[in-house]
């Protein structure tokens, strides 16, 4: 029987029922190609899943949530919740991409810095606060960064100032809101909408929440477990971290974002310690800066666990008085002293350190700030 080629452009319809038994020959899964499939995981994908495309579907067989890619940078990926479920997975403030800012120091500096997290350049005047004070803390929203609190002239007036400036453009700060109790050295914390002021000086145990979205006076949100100032804060998507302060403390307290509520034991350091950086990953926190026995040590814990956190590397200089930001792979710490402390003001130091989530390697020198100083806050977009 003489049998005649099919070229692929000319079949039109074929019949399902010719898709089975002998009427066509053995196809070679191999040959398929281009054709988009489903990840099946026992858990949800990360911001630092990256797939091939966007596009791409993840499939969390423990849950049922499926997951759909709509943005596609490496590290930094955005991830959908397309089935009834809920909780997107997405870059949070608290994971820059682009730059880190250091604003302003003791005893009354008003500059805002702005540095590239990819890059090692030095910082760039990006504005001015409202007014010049140091021993700030700072929070972030995706498109604004805030500094709160602060002390103009040492301990003697304390302010209860919100600033907001906007990251993608140079300018000055404006008026924001207040907080509900004027002090310094408060720690900040950041959910996707609200900024968190915790403990500070006059000692106070006070935790305020404020909204990104309207300038408003803070509200009481509820308490740390004892009173303190110079704390360092952390944040996961939930929930605040807490950890060491003055009178030097090893503590890691956590309170819940979504609801009113005093915070509460979460673990401890593995060195007392006060005035250091605090550090968020997508699912760790990290303290580096002074403590009581190794100045220069980082430590990390979970977000997850109540665990005594575990050293991380080192700094590659000890640091007191500084801040911190994040990208999504790496922590930055910025505006510092040296440690052990000196005298404020003759020490001061321009230098930011970098090191990596992902392994305990330690700091590298990254980049300077535009001038040299301490008790600053920081922030990322």
């Amino acid at each position: 029987m003489s049998q005649t080629k099919i070229t692929t452009d000319n079949i039109n319809t074929l019949d399902a029922a010719m898709l089975t038994g002998s009427a066509l020959p053995a196809l070679n899964g191999a040959a398929l190609t281009n054709i988009p499939g489903v990840t099946n995981s026992a858990s949800d994908p990360l911001i630092s899943t990256n797939p091939s495309a966007v596009g791409a579907a993840w499939l969390n067989t423990t849950t049922g949530n499926l997951f759909c890619c709509t943005d596609k940078t490496a590290g930094a990926n955005v991830w959908i919740n397309v089935g009834s479920g809920s909780g997107d997975v997405k870059k949070l403030p608290l994971l820059g991409t682009v730059a880190g800012f250091t604003m302003g120091g003791w005893q009354a500096i008003d500059t805002i810095d702005k540095f590239s997290l990819t890059s090692q350049s030095n910082a760039t005047d990006h504005g001015n606060l409202t007014t010049a004070r140091g021993a700030v803390s700072g929070t972030g929203s995706s498109t604004h960064g805030y500094t709160q609190g602060g002390s103009s002239n040492g301990s003697t007036t304390f302010h209860n100032i919100i600033d907001k400036f906007a990251f993608a453009s140079a300018g000055n700060a404006t008026d924001h809101g207040d907080l509900s109790v004027a002090r310094y050295y408060a720690s900040g914390h950041s959910s996707a909408t609200h900024g968190f002021a915790a403990t500070g000086s006059p000692v106070t145990n006070v935790i305020d929440k404020y909204s990104f979205s309207s300038g408003t006076t803070a509200a009481d949100h509820g308490d740390a477990a004892s009173s303190k100032r110079s704390a360092s804060g952390a944040s996961s998507e939930t929930q605040g971290f807490i950890s060491a302060g003055f009178p030097n403390q090893n503590t890691i307290e956590k309170f819940n974002f979504a609801s009113t509520g005093n915070a509460t034991d979460h673990g401890d350091l593995a060195y007392a310690g006060h005035a250091g950086g605090a550090n968020s990953s997508e699912t760790h926190g990290h303290y580096g800066g002074y403590n009581t026995s190794n100045s220069m040590a980082i430590n990390r814990y979970a977000f997850s666990s109540n665990v005594t956190a575990t050293g991380h590397g080192n700094l590659f200089q000890g640091s007191i008085g500084c801040t911190a930001q994040n990208s999504t792979s790496d922590g930055y710490i910025s505006g510092s002293g040296v440690s052990p402390w000196g005298s404020q003001g003759n020490q001061d130091q321009t230098v930011i350190q970098k090191f990596p989530f992902a392994s305990a390697a330690g700091s590298a020198d990254h980049a300077d700030l535009s001038l040299g100083r301490q008790d600053t806050a920081g922030t990322q977009y």
